[in-house]
């Protein structure tokens, strides 16, 4: 679960003003259409219990299309929309959703959606084209796919401002597509894409997702996330992070991440052991992989006094992980490129870090602890070679650390660097300079020649 890490994972840009419902009551619901009217069975709706909790509109059985109606709740653990069973499917037009009411459980929320203003619970199919949903209580994510439920939205305006409230969230193997979406969230723990215990898979296409608080990252995956063409923009917490066995790909997205108030870290692949990971969509390790658009990270309080506190735009603690970089631009305003072993206080493992670079500048030291490891490979794409500059394993310490060079990529040495192995296409390792006088490579006990 996501708050096991962070109270959850990773910048808010300024989103257009959200229409707003005024408030019913303190627990009434209304359904709004050219004037006032409850939901009731004559129209399809019913209210009651749906899921882990209560909705205001609850559907069971059959279909129903609307548009340019009103959806609210505002009771704890009361969603707006709530739909349950296989037959079901809702087709929502610019509605307007929102809730204010608090979870009981944020475990309930994280897991099955409890309190989330629009819920498809072990149901059929929602989608939501257009209009608006908000929510600003504690636990309160603004749309939830559980277990067989599946989610669809398109051009929709999301925003969820309480703690533990996430914007696009599925858990128990729900499934969401989303399109051109604008979602935010302001609140701590509150990651604003993001899966939780038995995984889910989430596509998006297009859109800007924001998310502005302490450990609130921009993606959160538990099971399988793919986002393409997509801007996130994340302050106070990770771009990605990936727990477990699982996975997020990123196709010519354009991400921007700033950390610096607990975490410092871009990127991070690891396992909380805490059982909410129990999805495996990568198969023995965390994957991600990113190709084209471009990644820009920064630290605010980076501590140059403990090497392992440094940031870092990729992180592996506690899990074997597979990072593939192609053809993205990575801006690192950060001293270190790949961080393998975040806190030898975890007390379970190492990091086992595997990275793939093809046409990508890397800037950074890479470091690595005594139980853990770096395998990285430079190598050309169809556009261009790799480069790395840096340091590796500066203080010799990493249990194995492997390099890789084709015959077009280059190595920028910055400092005593420490190998196990070192394979380079140019036998003469002229694709490996010192930018500093006097810097070093070891492979094994044994320095080698550079230029």
């Amino acid at each position: 679960m996501e708050t096991t890490l962070r109270s959850t994972a990773v910048m808010e840009f300024c989103i257009a003003a959200l229409v707003s419902l005024a408030s019913c009551g303190s627990s009434t619901s209304t359904h709004l259409d050219a004037g006032t009217s409850t939901g009731s069975a004559s129209d399809g709706w019913s209210s009651g219990t749906c899921g882990r909790g209560t909705a205001a509109f609850v559907l069971n059985s059959n279909s129903i299309e609307e548009s340019d109606k009103s959806y609210s709740a505002t009771a704890t653990d009361e969603s707006a929309i709530c739909i349950t069973g296989t037959a079901t499917s809702v087709t929502l037009t610019d509605p307007i959703v929102a809730t204010s009411g608090a979870t009981s459980s944020t475990d309930e929320s994280s897991f099955y959606g409890l309190d989330a203003a629009v819920l498809d619970y072990d149901g059929g199919d929602i989608s939501i084209s257009g209009g608006t949903i908000t929510t600003s209580g504690q636990g309160g994510n603004a749309i939830f796919a559980y277990g067989s439920g599946k989610v669809t939205i398109s051009n929709t305006i999301v925003s969820a401002t309480g703690a533990n409230a996430h914007g696009l969230y599925a858990a128990g193997g729900g499934q969401m597509v989303v399109t051109d979406a604008t979602a935010s969230t302001t609140g701590s723990a509150a990651s604003v894409v993001a899966t939780d215990r038995g995984g889910g898979t989430i596509t998006i296409t297009g859109g800007r997702y924001t998310s502005a608080g302490q450990r609130s990252a921009g993606i959160y995956s538990t099971g399988t996330v793919a986002a393409s063409n997509a801007t996130f923009g994340v302050t106070n917490a990770e771009a990605v992070v990936v727990e477990g066995s699982n996975s997020a790909t990123l196709n010519n997205a354009t991400i921007t991440a700033v950390s610096g108030t607990s975490e410092h870290r871009g990127v991070f692949l690891y396992q909380s052991m805490s059982g909410d990971a129990t999805s495996s969509s990568c198969g023995t390790g965390a994957c991600l992989a990113m190709t084209g658009g471009s990644f820009l990270y920064s630290d605010t309080t980076n501590s140059s006094s403990d090497a392992t506190a440094n940031c870092a735009a990729f992180a592996v603690a506690n899990q074997v992980a597979h990072i593939t970089l192609t053809d993205v631009t990575i801006t690192n305003k950060c001293p270190t490129f790949l961080l393998s072993a975040l806190n030898p206080n975890w007390n379970y493992k190492g990091g086992d870090a595997t990275v793939a670079a093809r046409g990508v500048n890397l800037t950074g030291d890479v470091i690595v602890d005594s139980v853990s490891t770096a395998n990285i490979t430079l190598a050309s794409s169809s556009k261009s070679a790799s480069t790395l500059t840096g340091a590796v394993n500066g203080n010799g310490k990493g249990s194995s650390v492997s390099l890789t060079l084709d015959s077009a990529s280059r190595w920028i040495v910055t400092g005593t660097s420490h190998l196990t192995a070192l394979t380079d296409a140019d036998a003469g390792y002229h694709n490996i300079t010192c930018q500093i006088s006097g810097c070093k490579v070891y492979v094994g006990a044994n320095p080698i020649s550079i230029n």
